[in-house]
């Protein structure tokens, strides 16, 4: 999204200059824009609305705007929503949440429900022609932040500090482990040794733990790239499952076969809704019983009805990036920093210095991070 973002403006004679959460603070302090576009959450807009002032204007990175979670997301401290100019959404339900829960913190904020992001990207999958291969080329969904931490926090250390969270803790590392147990599975089964498998890990994991086990580790590029090369996916509940129905994908949701659906819809009930647009299989056997009967469970390519039961909470919207674009042209700033080539290149020397030490010391550190180094082949 960001990069489809930065070619518009730049169409439009904006300078853009795309930061990472490594180096957003320092890009900020030294750019001084006037106009800051986020992708994520209010808590890094906090982080920049500290120490200067700019308007920001912030897409979500989640579509779990809830009870259960608002308040994680969307806290009752004026605080978070200081120098807020638009909020993108993915869907009315959050709408709805906001307008309901949090009407004097946003009054000032125009909430556009934009849509999903990547829409277009995942139509442009479904009607695409896949090449034919020799071999199914299955998707496996990591989820194991708990078991597989980033930043080496141990499971022991996980549960011990969860504290009052203990009871949504615990069955969410019991669910981590019978999944695991399940991929090795099915991995060492002779009625799958006709696929090939590509894991993609969840962007709390430690990447390099999966690269002996697995034909390939996607962690460069972004999800729809991803998909692209796949035939099926197979994977806990996520919203993952979402993306898949709308690239026209089959996504076999495994929580059935590892007995954890209940702990799931207890500890996140917003997931339920996503078991309706998957595939439940029961056992192993059913797994691969439905996965020979793949032709008849991909999604027509010409066809893309927005009747799921997870319409208000994720909106499908093929023109959602261009919408937000509209939004930051008509808004942005047009004064001019002269220097900002000069400052443009100074940054990227020190993210490379960033870069080079994390490939050589820290390598997990860069999954999912933005630089122009590590992702430049997916740069267009």
């Amino acid at each position: 999204m960001h990069f489809q973002l930065k070619r518009i403006l730049e169409k439009n004679s904006f300078y853009v200059f795309i930061a990472s959460r490594r180096n957003l603070l320092l890009a900020s302090l030294i750019l001084r824009p006037k106009d800051i576009f986020l992708i994520g959450q209010l808590d890094i807009a906090q982080i920049i609305s500290k120490h200067i002032k700019t308007n920001i204007y912030l897409a979500l990175s989640e579509c779990w705007v809830s009870n259960k979670y608002g308040n994680l997301f969307f806290p009752l401290d004026d605080k978070y929503y200081r120098d807020f100019k638009y909020i993108f959404l993915w869907g009315h339900d959050s709408l709805d949440w906001l307008t309901k829960f949090r009407p004097k913190e946003t009054s000032s904020i125009k909430l556009v429900v934009s849509g999903f992001p990547k829409s277009k990207s995942l139509r442009d999958i479904r009607v695409s022609n896949k090449e034919n291969s020799s071999k199914l080329n299955i998707g496996l969904v990591g989820r194991f932040s708990l078991l597989n931490d980033q930043f080496l926090r141990s499971p022991a250390q996980a549960l011990l500090e969860t504290g009052s969270d203990y009871d949504h803790c615990f069955p969410r590392a019991l669910a981590e482990a019978k999944l695991l147990n399940l991929y090795m599975q099915i991995k060492k089964n002779n009625k799958f040794s006709q696929y090939t498998f590509s894991f993609r890990p969840h962007p709390t994991e430690k990447v390099d733990t999966y690269t002996n086990y697995f034909d390939k580790v996607s962690f460069k590029e972004d999800i729809c790239e991803w998909l692209r090369s796949l035939d099926c996916v197979i994977g806990p509940a996520s919203s993952v499952i979402y993306e898949c129905n709308a690239a026209g994908i089959p996504y076999f949701c495994t929580d059935t076969i590892t007995d954890c659906k209940d702990d799931t819809v207890k500890a996140e009930p917003i997931l339920d809704r996503f078991y309706k647009i998957a595939n439940n299989p029961e056992t192993i056997d059913d797994l691969l019983d439905q996965l020979s009967n793949l032709n008849n469970l991909t999604r027509p390519k010409n066809k893309m009805e927005n009747s799921y039961s997870l319409g208000s909470l994720i909106e499908y919207n093929e023109n959602s990036i261009n919408e937000i674009a509209d939004c930051c042209l008509n808004d942005f700033s047009r004064e001019k920093d002269y220097f900002f080539p000069l400052k443009s290149t100074f940054l990227k020397m020190i993210d490379t210095l960033y870069i080079i030490y994390h490939h050589l010391f820290r390598p997990h550190r860069l999954w999912l991070d933005f630089s122009f180094l590590h992702h430049s082949k997916y740069i267009k």
